[in-house]
């Protein structure tokens, strides 16, 4: 492991990371997830794992998320794209949880946090698929738009999905009301949260992206126009047409 980071929550460090996506110094794989509704099927393209840098889940703001989604052709996920990702997942890790807040947003902490994750996966067989529950997402949602903290533009986190055999600490609801084989809905940690502005980061925060290409009933498509009409909007967000479509306060590239 080389990651060569500063070691503690700076811009430096966000564009540290931005310029080993740029370089192509990153780790990703792609894996698909289907979506149905109203007898249409849907298609989308997530990574498999987070991001990675010399193999470290890096932990990313919300504003560096759609930097590194804007280089790669991508959005970052909804609610309701983030709870089929983890509904389709191949591999199921609890989450990893850092009991002493001192320190969280260090890259120390990212490396911990990552490494935890890494060791679960030692004892698990090889497999392919989606890699799940890997930490807190930051995701799209009609509710950031327009809001602040201390003149900065709000971001919402969501995720750290567990299964109550794993986990059950915590009992957020998924936004999107999926439910476990045996009926019982899926719960996770982080709830549609907007307490944090768009430059917050701390070890739970990895970065997975969706990929702006998709189809639906095979036709090849976009997922921005996907996202805006009323008739195709819940194959991918749980509110129906998205009117915030990329990260608040990020300018186009």
């Amino acid at each position: 492991m080389n990651l060569l980071l500063p070691p503690n929550p700076t811009l430096e460090r966000e564009l540290t990371i931005r310029r080993y996506v740029t370089d192509g110094d990153c780790e990703y794989t792609w894996s698909t997830i289907t979506s149905e509704y109203d007898g249409k099927i849907a298609e989308f393209f997530v990574f498999s794992d987070a991001l990675k840098v010399s193999g470290v889940r890096v932990n990313v703001s919300a504003e560096t998320q759609q930097v590194i989604a804007d280089l790669l052709g991508c959005l970052p996920l909804t609610p309701k794209l983030s709870d089929l990702r983890w509904s389709q997942r191949a591999i199921t890790l609890p989450p990893f949880t850092r009991g002493n807040p001192v320190g969280m947003s260090s890259t120390q902490a990212m490396i911990d946090h990552s490494s935890k994750i890494d060791a679960a996966l030692a004892s698990v067989p090889k497999a392919q698929g989606i890699i799940d529950t890997v930490g807190k997402l930051w995701v799209l949602d009609n509710s950031i738009a327009g809001k602040f903290i201390n003149g900065v533009e709000v971001a919402m986190n969501y995720g750290w999905h567990f299964t109550p055999r794993l986990w059950s600490g915590y009992s957020e609801a998924c936004a999107s009301s999926i439910k476990h084989p045996d009926g019982t809905p899926v719960r996770l940690i982080q709830g549609r949260g907007t307490r944090h502005d768009k430059n917050h980061t701390d070890y739970s925060q990895v970065c997975v992206l969706v990929q702006k290409a998709c189809t639906v009933d095979g036709v090849e498509m976009d997922l921005n126009d996907i996202l805006t009409d009323p008739s195709l909007a819940p194959l991918a967000s749980h509110q129906g047409t998205l009117r915030v479509l990329r990260q608040p306060g990020v300018p186009l590239p």
